[in-house]
Parts: structure tokens; C-alpha cells; sequence
């Protein structure tokens, strides 16, 4: 937290992604968002990420996480679908290019989102114990 105790200490947050070797994104490079809001449900991804293109930068890369419905849906779908849909929480493995790689399907930081941030944490923790983060 920043010293006003209401906002993330960017620079904290910059520095502890990069040693830990965390990347951030989206899985959307354009996007219109239909109605004022953050809801999946009235988001448009014009042009998504091409994943293949991130791992061919990225050789060490093995494990995906994505936030809420939408975000997993765009990854799988870049992969023709061939990757199971994680519930929420959940993993699924899969192979690409001779790689084996891991999706995480994290639930939605929102607060909209029928879920205690106590057992959100929870999720994320666990998820951060199972790839050696923590």
C-alpha cells in the first residue's frame, strides 16, 4: 500500500513483478466497452492478444492466469478451443509448440463478484504456492 493507505505503492508493485519474473496484461489490445461499466458482459474485444506471438518472446514462460470469464475465454479461443475451460480457481494443462504449459482461471477481482476478498485471496495464494511464487 501507498503511504495514504488507499492505493497500491506502484513502484513497490513494479519492482516485486520483476523479481519475481510476473508479466501483467491484457488479453485485449482493443477493446470497446459497450456500456460505462468494467462487466464482461458489455465488453467487445476487438483485437486480441496473440499469445503465440508472447510466447516466442517470452521461451520461459509456462504459466497463464487470467481474471474472470471473458480473459479465459479470448485465451482458449486463441488455441481453437482445444484447452478445457478451467472453473474458476481451477487449472487446466495443455500443450503447445512442444511446450507444456498451465491456464489458471482466477475469479474476478471485482467487487461486484460474489466472492469474499478473504476467499479470493485464498485462491491467489494457493494458485502462487502451486507455481512456486510463495
Amino acid at each position: 500500500m501507498a503511504e495514504d493507505k488507499k492505493s497500491f505503492d506502484v513502484n513497490l508493485l513494479k519492482s516485486t513483478l520483476a523479481d519475481k519474473g510476473i508479466g501483467v496484461g491484457d488479453m485485449g489490445h482493443e477493446v470497446i466497452r459497450l456500456k460505462g461499466n468494467a462487466s464482461d458482459k458489455y465488453l467487445q474485444i476487438v483485437k486480441p492478444l496473440n499469445v503465440s506471438e508472447l510466447l516466442s518472446q517470452i521461451p520461459l514462460c509456462n504459466t497463464f492466469i487470467t481474471t474472470g470469464n471473458k480473459a479465459t475465454e479470448v485465451f482458449r479461443l486463441h488455441f481453437s478451443s482445444k484447452i478445457k475451460h478451467p472453473r474458476s480457481g481451477g487449472c487446466v494443462s495443455f500443450s503447445y509448440n512442444e511446450r507444456n504449459l498451465k491456464l489458471y482461471r482466477m475469479p474476478s477481482s471485482s467487487r461486484a463478484y460474489p466472492m469474499t476478498l478473504n476467499k479470493k485471496a485464498g485462491v491467489y495464494k494457493q494458485c502462487f504456492k502451486d507455481i512456486g511464487l510463495l
